[in-house]
């Protein structure tokens, strides 16, 4: 699953809410237009439209945070995670238990190799919202590269309990756990083959995952090669 793809799953109240502060605020240049302008723009995934009204509009309204949150949602549909990065941490600032932001922030900086900043954020939206699974996943993930292993495997374990068929959290769960555990690491590779049974041979299935995220896990790969030769065994004997 791509970062949009986690990102634009988000539920988008911030464009509804453009319109529900206690009157227009006061602006330079007809703020309730632009607000309009990019709540359509939003409605229509014209996020170049919605980042041009809501850059005229925001100087002149710098605490209207549901705006900014819009901003930085359609920074980070185009391209610009850095400047969406920025925005998401000044509604943080604004709003320090604003749940969508500081998931997207989390989600953001993981992506972004910054993974250390965003345990915290993620961790607060993983404790209001236990149930959230990509808070939940990005979590496990941002652990992990900041070297907090036991408190990964954990936030791994309790993700996969929330979606047990998420192959991308075995892989990486796997992955951790390769030179620990490998018993544990082979039990979750497996299961990436069972849910992958039905689409595809499951040994090529593990293969082709396998071969972008693992290529550089010497322990990983010996568990890979060993579950391939397994799953070829059968189709020999069935040519022969």
């Amino acid at each position: 699953m791509t970062l949009k793809t986690h990102i634009a799953a988000l539920v988008l109240w911030a464009v509804a809410a453009l319109f529900a502060l206690n009157g227009p605020p006061a602006s330079a240049q007809e703020p309730a237009s632009l607000l309009q302008q990019a709540a359509v723009a939003m409605e229509n995934q014209d996020y170049a439209g919605a980042i041009k009204a809501l850059e005229e509009y925001l100087p002149g309204n710098p605490e209207d945070f549901r705006a900014e949150f819009n901003l930085a949602y359609a920074y980070s549909m185009t391209g610009r995670r850095g400047d969406a990065i920025a925005r998401y941490r000044s509604v943080v600032r604004q709003q320090p238990e604003l749940v969508p932001a500081k998931l997207n922030l989390g989600i953001l900086l993981v992506e972004e190799g910054q993974a250390a900043e965003a345990v915290e954020h993620l961790q607060f939206v993983a404790g209001k919202e236990p149930g959230d699974v990509r808070a939940a996943i990005y979590l496990a993930r941002a652990l992990a590269a900041s070297g907090r292993i036991p408190e990964a495997r954990d936030a791994y374990e309790k993700a996969l309990q929330l979606k047990p068929d998420d192959a991308e959290a075995h892989i990486a769960y796997a992955r951790l756990v390769a030179e620990s555990d490998p018993a544990l690491a082979e039990r979750h590779l497996r299961r990436v083959l069972e849910i992958d049974l039905s689409r595809e041979p499951w040994h090529k299935t593990l293969f082709r995952r396998a071969h972008a995220k693992m290529e550089h896990d010497p322990e990983v790969w010996q568990l890979v090669e060993k579950l391939i030769r397994e799953a070829a065994a059968p189709e020999s004997k069935n040519s022969n």
